[in-house]
């Protein structure tokens, strides 16, 4: 009995190879390429147990001899945005200490808004989607060779739970945050990897302040300053604590999901030790409105720094008209990693169906009097 038990289990896995050996594969990283392994539960096709990466059209890709080197760019993509997914996820799971409940799409090759060089979260149908271009090779390589995107659309996934709207302030803190979280993924610099010439979309060391009036006024371009706020606490306290005080931050907006309520949240975490840093962070990107302690005592060249910002541009700090916000563009047709709301509404659409059987019935009176 024994022995037939045994020759059983040799038969299955002599049957099943593929349930007993790793997925290899090809990607590339930092400029190099390298064969890597992944888990076996996702070697039929690119899934575990979080998300699973597919192409925008075709078929998934599948292993048939435990090996992969590609054969055409589409399952070259998958294979690089699994691989990079994954990574990504494991990294903002770690950060966030918790994750998502729900299951992720990740589609290739997409083009968005009539753009190839885009990346998208969507959260729509109960079903939340990230979809990365298939980039125009001159300008964008494909966003699924980079972890620059990928990781900005999979902190857009984690946040998702904390925040309602897409729009104003909100927006401005969702984009700023999530590329912070690449930043203290990797480098200081934001879609250098996807670029064909190595430039930067935004960087953490930019030296743009919110309150300028004359800066590109769009939800990214005004989050970039606030990931710089962050990153430059990062370099002064440490990147764990700055994380950690992040994450804490984001969960505690609740109900106020506004660029006021996030810094108080991030000042009443701040040790006193460090608070003279966080302003000098604060001051230098232009958030100086969302000091709590207006009178802190951090020296005179902060206290000369404070007073330049206040009369720079000579606005009133108590009621900084913030109103260029819900004004700023959602740039759904540039590179720069968008998100939508959960259930977006298409009023042009809405006011067309209730106008149109008005519009119908009047020029069937029209033809009614001709007679």
């Amino acid at each position: 009995m024994y022995f037939k038990t045994f020759i059983l289990i040799i038969f299955s896995f002599s049957f099943f190879p593929s349930f007993l050996h790793g997925f290899d594969f090809t990607v590339q990283e930092g400029g190099e390429i390298k064969t890597v392994s992944i888990p076996e539960h996702t070697q039929i096709t690119l899934e575990n147990n979080y998300f699973r990466v597919l192409p925008k059209s075709g078929t998934p890709i599948q292993s048939t001899n435990d090996k992969f080197e590609g054969t055409n760019t589409s399952e070259k993509n998958q294979v690089q945005a699994y691989y990079l997914a994954l990574k990504s996820y494991e990294n903002l799971r770690i950060m966030f200490d918790e994750a998502p409940s729900e299951f992720l799409i990740v589609y290739v090759d997409d083009i968005i808004y009539e753009n190839p060089n885009n990346a998208l979260f969507v959260h729509e149908d109960n079903q939340a989607k990230i979809l990365l271009g298939k980039g125009d090779n001159l300008i964008f390589k494909p966003l699924s060779q980079s972890a620059d995107y990928i990781t900005h659309e999979m902190a857009h996934f984690f946040m998702d739970n904390y925040f309602d709207s897409h729009r104003g302030e909100a927006g401005v803190l969702q984009e700023g945050l999530s590329d912070f979280f690449v930043y203290m993924s990797g480098d200081s610099q934001f879609g250098n990897d996807a670029r064909i010439d190595g430039k930067s979309v935004r960087s953490a060391e930019s030296t743009g302040q919110f309150d300028d009036p004359t800066n590109p006024q769009t939800i990214h371009q005004l989050g970039e300053y606030l990931s710089a706020v962050l990153y430059t606490l990062s370099k002064e306290i440490g990147k764990e604590t700055t994380i950690s005080i992040t994450v804490s931050s984001i969960k505690e907006l609740k109900e106020e999901q506004t660029i006021k309520k996030f810094f108080i949240n991030l000042e009443n975490q701040i040790e006193e030790e460090n608070y003279c840093r966080y302003e000098s962070s604060i001051i230098a990107h232009g958030f100086i409105q969302y000091l709590q302690n207006q009178d802190s005592d951090c020296g005179q060249d902060l206290e000369q720094l404070k007073t330049l910002s206040m009369n720079r541009y000579q606005f009133d700090v108590a009621n900084l008209d913030l109103s260029f916000i819900d004004n700023a563009k959602d740039e759904s047709t540039a590179a720069c990693g968008q998100i939508t709301k959960k259930h977006p509404t298409s009023y042009p659409s809405l006011l067309l169906l209730v106008l149109l059987p008005l519009l119908i019935a009047s020029f069937y009176r029209e033809e009614n009097y001709e007679y």
